[in-house]
This record gives C-alpha cells, structure tokens and sequence, in this order.
C-alpha cells in the first residue's frame, strides 16, 4: 500500500495508525503506527510555495496556507501509549 502521509487529513492519518497498530486490513506494525500519530499530533503551521516573479526574474517563496493545525488529542493519547509499551 503506497500513501503520501503528508498528503493525508489529521483524522486520516490517526485511522491509518488505529489499523497497523491493531492489525486491521494490513499486518500489525507498531512502528508505522507511531509514525501516523506522531504526523496526526503534530501542531503544525501548514506551508505552501508560492513561484513569484519580480524584476530579476522571480523566486519561490514560503507562505503560510491557513491556520495552525492542531494535533488530535487522540493521536497524543494513543501515541504516548504505544511509546509507554502499553
């Protein structure tokens, strides 16, 4: 199964990690289920690149494209188990 993480919704990436921490409709993995809700805690001001042209041609710039994403509190929650070894 091929997913871009960074492309996924908070709430995506927590389901995602829900399934390979149980085993549910792929084999169990402890480890990638850690990765998913570290990205889905994670509070993050989301970027984009942005390509503007001025006088000596233009350069790609870092805006900001909305607000700051606020970590799931389940995500947190699973993922501070997972790291506790319960």
């Amino acid at each position: 199964m091929a997913v871009i993480l960074r492309d996924l919704t908070p709430a995506a990436q927590l389901e995602l990690g829900i399934r390979f921490e149980e085993g549910r409709g792929v084999t169990k993995d402890l480890d990638k289920a850690k990765r998913l809700y570290e990205k889905a805690a994670s509070d993050d001001l989301k970027y984009v690149d942005v390509y503007q042209t001025d006088a000596d041609g233009g350069r790609l710039t870092k805006l900001a494209a909305g607000t700051l994403n606020n970590g799931l509190p389940a995500a947190k929650l699973r993922l501070e188990r997972l790291k506790r070894g319960n």
